[in-house]
């Protein structure tokens, strides 16, 4: 810029025209900025809340419609509802519950969907109730179904836990013990661990106890252990191959030594006497 020639007045005029028209292009930077800045944070709040691909090619995309949450692909499988024939009450109860909420099926109509799998004598029971008491629901139908069904202790599992013992094998037991124990609803860990040792058998009880285990699937794998050793040190020991040796040759029959009989000399025989 040639300020020769001009006065102070001109050239203060042209430096307040460059620095206004510098003031409004920053101006602009700024509001095509912030106007970024606001469309970038609308995207953001679009992905969040639609889940949307912000690199879609299509712009119906940020139209769409916010997904269903679904807990499970329900639509890809094909799960067939447990039949029931009056065996083991409590696993079919359970297995039914789950298929209700895995399905969503309506609390209304899961005691209808639940009749079409009765089988034999189940399906006899559930007809003649259905007879005698009308509908029945969700929480009335299974307490008559475990009463019917169900084990005579059931109205008291807890005092069945007491009662019960190991008689045979710790798997045996552990299989007794697991199905009582989860009709109870509420037990502590620490009671269930305790219960579990006091019904061992004594050449397992002291060990399992002394190992002092945690929770109750340290406890049962602790007895199982125990058990497994108990029978190792119980079985007998195979003969080794210097007492087989020594058990064959001394079943070897040994021949007697021959006796070899010697003619007897005529000469020797005794003379008898003869009678004159």
């Amino acid at each position: 810029m040639d300020t020769r020639g001009k006065s102070n007045t001109e050239f203060q005029n042209e430096v307040s025209e460059i620095l206004t028209r510098h003031e409004s292009k920053f101006d602009q930077i700024h509001n095509t900025l912030q106007t970024i800045i606001a469309k970038l944070q609308t995207l953001q709040t679009n992905v969040e809340t639609n889940d949307v691909n912000p690199f879609a090619l299509s712009d119906t995309s940020h139209h769409r419609q916010p997904p269903t949450p679904t807990a499970y692909p329900t639509s890809n499988l094909k799960l067939s509802f447990p039949k029931f024939n009056g065996t083991d009450p409590p696993s079919w109860i359970y297995r039914a519950e789950q298929y209700f909420e895995f399905q969503r099926v309506d609390p209304n109509q899961r005691i209808k969907l639940a009749s079409f799998h009765l089988d034999g004598i189940a399906l006899q029971w559930h007809r003649w109730l259905t007879k005698l008491q009308g509908p029945l629901s969700c929480t009335d139908f299974t307490a008559a179904l475990l009463r019917r069904f169900g084990p005579t202790n059931f109205d008291n599992p807890s005092e069945a836990l007491m009662r019960l013992k190991q008689t045979t094998t710790v798997e045996v037991y552990q299989d007794e013990f697991e199905c009582i124990s989860q009709l109870i609803d509420v037990i502590p860990d620490s009671h269930l661990i305790g219960c579990f040792i006091a019904s061992l058998t004594n050449d397992i009880r002291l060990d399992v106890k002394l190992k002092k285990p945690r929770t109750l699937i340290e406890a049962i794998g602790v007895a199982r252990l125990i058990e497994e050793s108990n029978n190792l040190q119980n079985r007998p020991n195979p003969p080794s191959k210097i007492n087989l040796q020594h058990h064959i040759l001394s079943n070897i029959v040994t021949p007697s030594p021959q006796v070899h009989l010697l003619p007897v000399s005529l000469d020797h025989r005794p003379i008898s006497k003869t009678l004159p």
